[in-house]
């Protein structure tokens, strides 16, 4: 773990940060937006293709096209040339209790593969995740 970086989640998160770990066995949910035109079938399937824990979890052709899906954070990282790190956080509440919040943030933004630069126009990680700690 680089405290350069750490520091810089410190600064980013400010007092809500407690903590971070480098890897996590939680999937990681994201959306591929596909370009106007492209082979949505085709696409979807040659997608599945690239990674065997790559799970679609939502099909949507009305918004762009996109597409939903799950996978590993090691698939994550090896397919779109990214780095996510896993943040624990602490959310108070005026109401209740504080709560602990997990989520991912991204050091190296997802690369679109080259094989798909004429298809994808975007991937956009969903920060949220389950409680690993």
């Amino acid at each position: 773990m680089t405290d350069d970086y750490v520091n810089e989640l410190r600064e980013m998160f400010g007092t809500s940060f407690k903590g971070v770990e480098r890897y996590s066995a939680e999937p990681v949910r994201f959306i591929v937006k596909l370009k106007n035109g492209a082979d949505f079938g085709q696409t979807l399937h040659d997608l599945e293709a690239i990674a065997s824990d790559l799970r679609v979890t939502v099909i949507n052709k009305r918004r762009g096209p996109q597409i939903g899906y799950s996978a590993s954070q090691a698939t994550y990282e090896r397919q779109f040339a990214a780095e996510i790190w896993c943040v624990e956080r602490e959310i108070l509440s005026v109401t209740g209790p504080a709560t602990t919040r997990y989520e991912w943030v991204e050091k190296i933004p997802a690369q679109i593969p080259a094989q798909f630069q004429d298809r994808i126009a975007s991937i956009s990680l969903d920060r949220q995740m389950e409680p690993f700690f």
